[in-house]
C-alpha cells in the first residue's frame, strides 16, 4: 500500500474520527460553498525511501493533516482526535507514526459568513514495503 492509502485507511477506520468528520477525509479541500461541516485534509510534505539489498525497504512520509471546522473549538477537538489516534500508532506494515508539530492555520476566507477554523497536526509515518 502507498503512504497516502495507508494514512487514509487509518483515519477512516477510527470511530472517533468518523463521529467528528464522517467520510470527509481527503487530500484536497473539497467544500461546497457555504458548507461548514468538519473535515480532515491531508497533504504529503516530504517523503523518502530506504532500501536494502534484499529488496525490502522503508517508506517515510511527512504529512500535514488539517482539521477544519466552523468553530475554533471544533477544529481543536478534531485535531486532538487525530493526534491521539496517530501518536505512536503502529500496526502491520506501519512501523510507526510520530507527531512532529501542531498549530493553528489561518481561515480560508476573510468573508465572515464563510469562516472556517483550522488546526494542523504534522506527522511522520514509517511504512515497511515489500
Amino acid at each position: 500500500m502507498s503512504l497516502d492509502t495507508t494514512l487514509y485507511g487509518i483515519l477512516a477506520a477510527d470511530a472517533g474520527i468518523a463521529a467528528l468528520a464522517g467520510t470527509r477525509i481527503s487530500p484536497v479541500f473539497d467544500e461546497t460553498p457555504g458548507e461548514t461541516r468538519d473535515r480532515l485534509v491531508y497533504q504529503q510534505i516530504a517523503g523518502s525511501r530506504e532500501y536494502s539489498c534484499d529488496g525490502q525497504g522503508l517508506a517515510r512520509g511527512r504529512y500535514q493533516i488539517t482539521a477544519w471546522s466552523a468553530t475554533h473549538a471544533g477544529a481543536g477537538t478534531l485535531a486532538e482526535a487525530v493526534r491521539a489516534l496517530l501518536s505512536g500508532y503502529h500496526s502491520g506494515s506501519v512501523l510507526g507514526v510520530f507527531v512532529r508539530d501542531q498549530g493553528d492555520v489561518p481561515n480560508l476566507d476573510p468573508d465572515e459568513s464563510a469562516r472556517q477554523y483550522g488546526k494542523y497536526v504534522d506527522i511522520e509515518i514509517v511504512l515497511k514495503e515489500t
